[in-house]
């Protein structure tokens, strides 16, 4: 499904779009297929996510250091707390340690 939307986006967005997916247990750089790889990533957010101001950003291979600002910035005007993880690694930071306790 996510393959399928991700197509869809990458015919009907400009270059300029960033593409986000919210997961932590899906590799959405080898799922996805864009144009633009370095306008990609994903943010992560935790539920409930009006209350929860932690948020986990994974880079993807490509992204440029401009993308990666954009939605740090986007992210801390919301309240959110960005945590940046510069690739991706499954379950990101707070899965992984919920797993480990």
């Amino acid at each position: 499904m996510k393959k399928d939307t991700f197509a869809k986006l990458n015919q009907y967005c400009s270059k300029d779009c960033i593409l986000c997916s919210n997961t932590s247990a899906s590799n959405i750089f080898e799922i996805a297929e864009v144009a633009h790889p370095e306008r990609m990533l994903i943010t992560h957010w935790f539920n409930p996510p009006f209350i929860m101001d932690l948020m986990e950003i994974a880079c993807g291979p490509e992204i440029s250091e401009q993308t990666l600002e954009i939605v740090v910035a986007l992210q801390e005007r919301m309240g959110k707390t960005p945590a940046v993880i510069r690739q991706y690694v499954p379950g990101f930071i707070v899965n992984r340690l919920a797993t480990a306790f």
